[in-house]
């Protein structure tokens, strides 16, 4: 933050928050119950392999309550702790399998739209970036529904055959097609949910076309993704947007507002929502075991 703070002053962020359309704020804000659900949902349907008795509400906590862990971890680390002790089962690396196939998952998806949108903001002519495009996501979709090959692959790796490990990797082939296009719809409409968010956050500050926003936004997501090394991804995330944001036109004082914004409702209001979630999550347990 201290190098963001040398290209916007705080004082211009906050008269221009002050100045804003907060109708738009507001409408950007009655999203986050969507993206909350479409995750939520997507954990659930992924819980649901292992542990066929799971209830959403504890699938949902669980999910909110790895939010509040992952917030204050580098990496988002504290996210496999927060799921796996939240959920009843003896199966305990089984869970921490599907965490980490929910993580692969996520970022094999901000990988293809983040190069698409490196590919739409970089490459001329415009017709090659499309090509690239096109061939990202045929490449991405391919790999989306493959990655239980993974246990193969490490199976074939002499200093990772360890029995746990393996135990972790076998979750990946425990989705079947139907739950693996399942999870891919509901990746895709959470990210998506974000994007209108965005896009309404910035037309609080400065108008803006929607093509813009999008891909300057994934284009952050995707360096953001690329560079795990702060807790929050504080600082890396503002630099992101006044760079690629920039690239489009849009000055960085609506940048830094936005992705301030975005962190504060995106990630710390579900983090604060895990946290109270918590203590109901194991009375639900005892109900949903007994």
């Amino acid at each position: 933050m201290y190098f963001v703070f040398h290209l916007v002053h705080p004082q211009e962020l906050l008269e221009a928050l002050k100045s804003a359309d907060h109708r738009f704020v507001l409408l950007a804000l009655a999203l986050l119950p969507l993206n909350i659900v479409a995750h939520g949902w997507k954990w659930h349907t992924m819980v649901l392999t292992i542990e066929t008795k799971t209830g959403f509400h504890t699938s949902l906590g669980s999910y909110l309550y790895g939010v509040s862990l992952a917030s204050i971890t580098p990496g988002d680390v504290g996210e496999y702790l927060g799921r796996t002790t939240t959920i009843a089962t003896e199966r305990k690396l089984h869970l921490v399998g599907l965490v980490l196939l929910d993580r692969a998952q996520n970022l094999l998806i901000v990988a293809m739209l983040g190069i698409s949108s490196l590919a739409l903001l970089f490459i001329q002519p415009r017709m090659f970036a499309i090509a690239l495009v096109l061939l990202v996501w045929m490449l991405g979709c391919l790999m989306y529904f493959r990655l239980n090959a993974a246990k193969n692959i490490v199976a074939r790796i002499r200093f990772l055959r360890r029995a746990w490990i393996t135990d972790v990797f076998e979750a990946f082939e425990m989705l079947p097609s139907r739950t693996i296009g399942l999870t891919l719809i509901l990746s895709l409409a959470f990210y998506g949910t974000i994007i209108l968010q965005v896009y309404f956050l910035m037309s609080a500050f400065i108008t803006a076309k929607f093509v813009d926003v999008a891909i300057g936004y994934l284009a952050l997501l995707f360096v953001k993704a690329l560079m795990p090394i702060s807790i929050g991804d504080i600082g890396i995330r503002e630099m992101s947007a006044v760079y690629f944001f920039s690239k489009l036109g849009i000055p960085s004082v609506a940048a830094v507002n936005v992705a301030l914004l975005v962190f504060a409702m995106n990630v710390v209001l579900p983090a604060i929502l895990g946290v109270f979630y918590m203590p109901r999550l194991r009375n639900s347990e005892n109900r949903e075991t007994s």
